[in-house]
């Protein structure tokens, strides 16, 4: 079975890491030609989902656990050596407006016949056994967003991603809104939003 990752950054993005870090790309056959996506159905996109957020097959976790390597290698790091989980850590090839709204992606064989697309932080929540029955289920269930609750959609920090219904993270931009002073106005929000001298 041919195991195929491919990286789909925002606009321009592709060109800026193919000039400066051109591993970023994990692709086991670069002969591989991805041909386009089948229609799916509903149900058949929930049972890929439940495929991966449930029983991912080991090289299916392998490539994963690869490709967000080689983008966290690219971080800067503390004068320790180390980052701070507090701070928001930036990729320094991902600017403002190609992060804006956008999402770094990979697509991955998740069997003999299909591919799924999977988001930078769902991966790296679910790798670390940081997604509850209850965000896996609206995921599936019912595409539930990642949401950055420090507001930097450039941020690649783990600690600062959570999973939750695509209203609750609309609604959390009125929070992290600069010109109404940047403040979690809203008691429903966990984990709350919050606020660095960095964010955008």
């Amino acid at each position: 079975m041919r195991l195929i990752v491919v990286l789909k950054f925002p606009k321009g993005f592709e060109q800026v890491v193919a000039s400066t870090r051109s591993q970023s790309v994990c692709q086991e056959d670069d002969s591989a030609d991805l041909k386009p996506r089948p229609h799916r159905s509903r149900e058949q996109l929930k049972r890929l989902k439940r495929l991966l957020y449930y029983n991912m097959p080991p090289k299916v976790e392998q490539r994963l656990k690869t490709w967000t390597a080689k983008l966290l290698e690219e971080l800067p790091q503390s004068d320790n050596g180390g980052r701070n989980i507090n701070q928001c850590w930036i990729h320094p090839a991902i600017t403002t407006s190609q992060a804006n709204n956008k999402a770094i992606t990979t697509e991955i064989q998740i069997d003999h016949v299909n591919r799924i697309s999977i988001q930078f932080g769902h991966t790296m929540l679910l790798l670390h056994n940081k997604i509850t029955d209850e965000q896996k289920s609206g995921i599936i269930e019912e595409s539930w967003h990642l949401s950055h609750i420090c507001g930097n959609f450039r941020c690649l920090n783990l600690h600062h991603f959570t999973i939750e219904p695509g209203s609750v993270n609309q609604n959390r931009k009125i929070c992290h809104n600069k010109s109404k002073g940047r403040a979690c106005v809203n008691r429903n929000h966990k984990p709350r939003c919050f606020f660095e001298p960095s964010d955008p």
